[in-house]
């Protein structure tokens, strides 16, 4: 599965760009990649096929000062595991990057459109026609913004997306939306960190505000979060919800991987399931003929022995 990281702020974007991909390593995926725009305005990026540490060795391309950036997690649908497979995608002209969890359904379509009008691709991916979209609406509404810009894009598409661009030209401006793959953006201290997992934010703010679908949202580090209906063409209001969650629950917390946590973890979640449940007495199937006895669990944690129910043959 893939996974999305983006942030806009203060703070120096790329170390807690990669801090928020490792808190999204248990979905799985293939490759990696992350762009930052600079003051005053250049588009790097870096991606690389593997683990996450793959690109810590392109780190040091990453400027300190880029105080906005995405970051992106792939699993390969359409085209193999590679760099240039590799999310984030970037336009002809190096202007937009683009990372998107998702499928684009008219891919094929958009792209043939695209080339014959001088496009070029170098990736096989349904993404990179979104990003050369991007910049065709750009060269068509020059005055547009960025949230602008997108809207414009997605108009065009058929499938689903949760998807976050920058734009070199607007170094302080993020846009995301969200259409059948979740999208979160957490609020901090003028700072926002989004995310396709709030697993990546709570680090960092429990404030948080789910999109729905065809919500889009455009942040500026000047004017803020605004957020807009692509269904309605209207504003949206929607406020924070506050996360409960502990970073404990988040981490693997010494286990070799996400799934034996969760095995070793059944045990507790049984037994707190247990204390809120009611009772139960006895059972009885008419067609099987099997008394379903009182329920009883025997939890030894963390071997997670559990017996939920005992059986007995109906006298």
């Amino acid at each position: 599965m893939c996974g999305i990281v983006a942030y806009i702020g203060s703070k120096s974007a790329p170390s807690l760009l990669l801090e928020g991909l490792r808190r999204l390593e248990y979905r799985g995926y293939d490759s990696a990649g992350i762009a930052v725009v600079t003051q005053p305005g250049a588009l790097v990026c870096i991606r690389s096929k593997g683990a996450i540490h793959d690109l810590e060795p392109y780190l040091s391309a990453l400027p300190a000062s880029a105080y906005v950036g995405i970051g992106h997690t792939r699993w390969a649908t359409h085209g193999p595991p590679s760099e240039h497979n590799a999310h984030p995608h970037v336009d002809c002209s190096q202007r937009f990057a683009v990372v998107h969890n998702g499928i684009i359904e008219n891919y094929a379509s958009l792209k043939q459109r695209l080339e014959k009008t001088g496009h070029r691709f170098t990736s096989e991916t349904d993404t990179e026609v979104l990003v050369h979209l991007l910049e065709e609406q750009a060269q068509q509404k020059p005055h547009a913004s960025l949230g602008e810009c997108l809207a414009s894009t997605l108009a065009h598409v058929q499938g689903t997306y949760g998807i976050a661009v920058l734009d070199k030209q607007r170094p302080e401006e993020l846009a995301v939306a969200r259409l059948g793959s979740p999208m979160a953006i957490g609020i901090g201290d003028h700072e926002y960190i989004i995310a396709s997992d709030p697993s990546a934010l709570i680090a960092h703010t429990r404030q948080i505000i789910f999109l729905d679908d065809l919500e889009l949202a455009h942040i500026s580090s000047q004017a803020g979060l605004k957020i807009r209906s692509l269904k309605h063409a209207q504003d949206v209001h929607k406020h924070p919800q506050t996360i409960e969650w502990s970073l404990e629950d988040v981490q693997k917390n010494g286990h070799a991987h996400f799934m034996l946590k969760e095995i070793f973890l059944s045990a507790r979640t049984s037994a707190g399931i247990w204390k809120v449940a009611p009772p139960i007495r006895r059972l009885r199937t008419s067609t099987a003929g099997v008394t379903f006895a009182t329920a009883f669990f025997h939890i030894s944690y963390p071997s997670s022995l559990v017996n939920l129910l005992t059986f007995s043959k109906a006298s």
